[in-house]
């Protein structure tokens, strides 16, 4: 067993590096789905193998930069507001 003071400075920049990885991806997990927590997924990881590759998916996403939650929402672009033939 580890314990947090046996533990060398690398491996505890990693433990921070995974748990600032863990609340990103949490954060893009709740944002896309209203109904569910990755904290729910997490748990829910631990008895199941769909969850848990849900889960890891996430984490993968945190890794590799492709979650970007900080950023400003990014805008759709706009519809052409010209008249149609119904609008007449």
């Amino acid at each position: 067993m580890s314990y947090p003071f046996h533990l060398t400075a690398t491996e505890r920049e990693l433990d921070a590096d995974e748990l600032a990885l863990e609340d990103l991806a949490s954060r893009a997990y709740d944002a896309a789905h209203l109904n569910d927590s990755f904290s729910a997924l997490k748990e829910r990881a631990r008895f199941s193998k769909e969850a848990s590759g849900l889960y890891r998916g996430w984490m993968r996403a945190a890794r590799s930069g492709a979650l970007d939650v900080d950023s400003e929402k990014r805008s759709q672009p706009e519809a052409k507001t010209e008249p149609t033939a119904l609008a007449a």
